[in-house]
């Protein structure tokens, strides 16, 4: 027993330790408490109920899984980003209230005062936040309404400039001009199938690698812009069959409207003189005589025959 003893002992020096620190380091609410009238030592009673409270438990978590310091971490680091937003608002002593200066979309502003209502009764607060919309003549700042689709595209513009107050976003546009673009310049059908497949599978698995948390920057910029990668798949599939292109090779589906409008002998003489002079046999194909009429062209696509002819990038 006097094992468990240390343990419980170790356990509340650290909780005493490790709140001394909090409040040590949030030293302006200590300052904005006072100024209210408020006991700032309320914070630290607080604290060491809860850590007294937890202390028969001590051995259990010590000893068994992180399930209950995870959800500490998560508590701490809320109060955390409490306090650090009480850190902006200014102190009123007269008044005894804080005040704060911040922008809001206006078809938002409903939704901020339930949120201050709610919030007031929960706490059981006798006071009300009050709301007031404020003239100011400063230059709003941007604020873009997006979801998880269009903010892989509104980052892509982002990257150039972000756009100024009630100038027009070109991010919108750019859902279908982007992947399509690049699939014009990469146009391979196969290549797309990987592009989308490997995109697919991090939208349908989102949620699931979101819970993971994975702080890799390479992976965290391919899953932001998981919605961009699968349009570009999307598009290269298109511009490649339109290219007749599928990792670099051509498919004949249709057969080609080309024809070989030379003789058989004619071919087997320049072949003849060809290899005596060690060249190799180039034919021209003038359209002519060398497409056929009744075919038509190709029915979708390139003409596979481009494949093999030396223009095919000219072309």
């Amino acid at each position: 027993m006097t094992k468990s003893g240390d343990n419980y002992e170790r356990y509340h020096m650290c909780c005493e330790k490790y709140m001394q620190i909090m409040a040590s380091s949030f030293h302006k609410i200590r300052v904005m408490l006072s100024g209210l009238g408020a006991a700032p030592f309320i914070v630290l009673s607080i604290a060491t109920r809860a850590s007294n409270g937890r202390i028969p438990n001590g051995l259990s978590l010590v000893r068994g899984p992180r399930r209950g310091s995870e959800t500490e971490k998560i508590t701490l680091l809320k109060l955390k980003s409490i306090f650090h937003t009480l850190n902006m608002f200014s102190v009123d002593v007269t008044q005894k209230c804080l005040i704060a200066e911040c922008w809001v979309p206006t078809v938002d502003l409903p939704s901020v005062g339930m949120a201050l209502h709610r919030g007031a009764e929960l706490s059981g607060s006798t006071v009300h936040a009050v709301l007031n919309e404020m003239e100011t003549h400063r230059m709003p700042p941007t604020y873009f309404k997006l979801n998880k689709f269009t903010q892989g595209f509104q980052n892509i513009v982002d990257a150039y400039g972000i756009a100024s107050y009630r100038e027009v976003n070109p991010a919108p546009w750019s859902i279908i001009s982007f992947p399509f673009l690049f699939a014009v310049m990469f146009g391979d059908s196969g290549h797309g199938i990987i592009m989308l497949l490997a995109a697919l599978s991090l939208v349908v698995f989102e949620k699931k690698l979101i819970s993971m948390k994975i702080r890799d920057e390479i992976f965290n910029t391919f899953f932001g812009g998981r919605y961009v990668v699968l349009l570009m798949g999307i598009f290269s599939i298109y511009t490649g069959l339109l290219y007749n292109d599928i990792y670099s090779k051509s498919i004949d589906i249709f057969g080609s409207s080309w024809k070989n409008p030379y003789p058989r002998p004619l071919l087997e003489q320049m072949e003849r003189e060809g290899h005596d002079h060690g060249q190799t046999l180039d034919l021209t194909l003038p359209p002519k005589y060398s497409v056929d009429s009744e075919l038509g062209p190709y029915p979708f696509g390139v003409d596979p025959i481009w494949n093999i002819a030396k223009n095919k990038l000219n072309f």
